[in-house]
């Protein structure tokens, strides 16, 4: 007898993921956008004041108040006339361009980085016109300035400059020092929840190592493709530092009353200086292929087309002879401790939250886990129940009937019923008890939200993607589950992997799980095999909207010949309220279809 869950269990919150209102005036919408450039994998648009996610395309316009967010394979370019700038989205991000307009004063621009990562490449910043971009806890205002952005699942925000000046300051009202200067070949790292005393404690010198490790290549491509502006940049401040030691005064870096974190008093400390703002792209070139973030062919493309942009022989970037950056280029030897100290607590703090993401991982799966194995048996008792009142109604019903019959009409309802295999024992389905249908899925209503199935062929067997239709509104999601019936040739791939999308579902507050049995359903003596696929979210109460996507994606290995059928889905909201519900007796049911090994 098979199994069926009847509720799904809902989870505490971990952190509530809130974003802010927009209010965007139509004439703004109307005359300021800024423009796709590059779309690579899954990447969509949500419209300002909208619900609906729109797949981004090539030289689709983008308005104040659309948010951006970019699949496990997706990435996004788009450029920015005024002022004039080009941003490049990594995988995993989500975004909303929260300020795009012009006007007398100046130009606008301001971008919220809610989680992922972001390379900005901003020209022609005219003094009345500013630029932001602002993650969880922080404000980062730009001068230049060609520099990256990630914002970890940790909370932990890091920031790379490459050329000009990135300004910024934390929201955290215990940070002693919350405002910062992140010059040329410097970084900051901090997590907002618990920032350092003294953020100039977390400023040292680009770790090239593990930017590139963390980095995505489309975003390393980005910042390799910048290099001619990065140089000429870079090369007006060369002279003004070289200008200011000649004239004996100690080099200066400081914006907006903030001074960098940067001594240069002498020419050995200036020259180290320089050369790490000079070897900088070499050391990502290099680092990028020795990591296979980009392969050499690739990269011998992208650098033939960069050096063609630059003039100077001694600029242009190579993978041959590459050196290291000074360790302590710019660095006041005095605050050198307190940044290692720093950069250790950073890594604790880290470890930590890891730790306990993944506990409360566990705790989610085990919930789950359990409360399926709970409801599962709950239910099968249940079925059984409901079979032995089913066989007592046919078994009285069958004798009526057969007790009107001539001894001839028996002789031929006995052999018709053996012709079908209609016994008792082995052909009545289970009589199946269901809520009621809700008022969002009667059958012939525009909009219903829908399951339909999508079988992709592979080397070992099929994958199955789960698509949802028109589930956005008040039919957003919380929780899903479907049950699968088919013959025993055929497995679920590497059960303990993950196989929800993560562009709705965020790894760090959501969790799926597979189920497999095998028996004999209505006691017949074909065994067959019951796959279940639950997925849910914790530590949230936002409901997800998916208007028409994948929802997961199931890899399954065929070892013989038969039928799969999708037959029993449930579908709820973080109230429990049922979005939907579907038995095998719905018509809405998609279809079974057969696999050959």
């Amino acid at each position: 007898m098979f199994k069926r869950i009847g509720t799904l269990t809902l989870f505490l919150a971990l952190l509530t993921f809130i974003l802010s209102s927009l209010n965007v005036s139509a004439a703004t919408r109307v005359i300021e956008s800024a423009l796709i450039t590059t779309v690579q994998g899954e990447v969509t648009i949500t419209r300002a004041g909208g619900l609906k996610q729109i797949p981004a395309f090539s030289n689709m316009k983008l308005y104040q108040g659309d948010r951006i967010i970019t699949g496990n394979t997706g990435a996004v370019t788009f450029r920015v006339s005024n002022p004039e700038s080009e941003r490049s989205l990594g995988k995993n991000s989500n975004a909303v361009i929260s300020k795009l307009k012009h006007n007398t004063l100046g130009n606008e621009f301001s971008i919220k980085l809610w989680t992922g990562s972001i390379w900005s490449s901003v020209s022609h910043l005219a003094d009345s016109d500013t630029e932001y971009v602002e993650t969880p806890g922080s404000k980062l205002r730009v001068r230049g300035t060609n520099f990256h952005v990630m914002v970890q699942s940790d909370g932990t925000l890091t920031v790379f400059v490459a050329s000009g000046l990135v300004a910024g300051s934390t929201s955290d009202i215990h940070a002693s020092k919350a405002s910062f200067l992140v010059a040329p070949a410097q970084q900051i790292s901090f997590n907002s929840v618990a920032p350092p005393k003294n953020m100039q404690d977390a400023i040292t010198v680009v770790d090239v190592a593990k930017l590139t490790q963390q980095a995505d290549p489309f975003i390393l491509k980005a910042m390799l493709f910048s290099t001619p502006a990065i140089i000429t940049e870079n090369t007006k401040l060369e002279k003004q530092l070289n200008d200011d030691m000649n004239k004996n005064i100690s080099p200066l870096i400081q914006r907006d009353g903030i001074q960098a974190d940067m001594t240069i008093n002498n020419k050995k400390a200036l020259s180290n200086y320089l050369d790490n703002i000079n070897r900088l792209i070499s050391n990502i070139a290099s680092e990028s292929v020795r990591l296979n973030k980009i392969n050499n062919n690739e990269m011998n493309v992208i650098l033939n087309t960069v050096n063609q942009q630059i003039i100077d022989i001694e600029r242009k970037i190579s993978l041959q002879n590459v050196k290291p950056l000074h360790a302590m280029g710019g660095i006041n030897p005095e605050g050198f401790q307190n940044k290692e100290t720093e950069r250790l607590r950073l890594e604790s703090l880290q470890k930590e939250i890891q730790k306990q993401q993944q506990v409360l991982k566990e705790e989610a799966k085990a919930r789950l886990d359990s409360s399926l194995e709970t409801i599962l048996d709950n239910k099968q008792k249940i079925d059984s129940v409901n079979k032995s009142i089913l066989d007592q109604i046919q078994g009285r019903a069958e004798k009526t009937y057969t007790a009107q019959l001539s001894p001839e009409e028996l002789k031929t309802f006995e052999k018709n019923k053996q012709q079908l295999g209609l016994n008792h024992s082995d052909s009545d389905p289970a009589l199946v008890v269901t809520a009621p249908d809700s008022p969002g899925n009667s059958a012939g209503k525009p909009n219903t939200p829908k399951v339909t199935l999508v079988q992709t062929p592979t080397a070992k067997g099929f994958e199955l993607s789960i698509r949802l239709k028109d589930f956005t509104g008040s039919s957003a999601i919380f929780g899903t589950e479907f049950h699968f019936i088919s013959d025993t040739g055929v497995d679920v791939t590497n059960p303990a992997n993950r196989f929800l999308n993560d562009s709705y579902f965020n790894p760090s507050n959501s969790v799926d799980i597979t189920k497999t049995y095998v028996g004999n359903p209505d006691n017949g003596l074909t065994q067959k095999k019951e796959t279940i696929y639950a997925a849910t979210q914790f530590g949230t109460t936002s409901n997800i909207a998916i208007s028409d996507g994948i929802l997961a994606t199931i890899p399954f290995s065929i070892s013989g010949d038969g039928t799969f059928k999708l037959f029993y889905v449930k579908i709820v909201d973080h109230t429990g309220r049922t979005i939907l519900e579907l038995n095998d007796s719905n018509a809405d049911l998609p279809p079974a279809f057969n696999f050959t090994k």
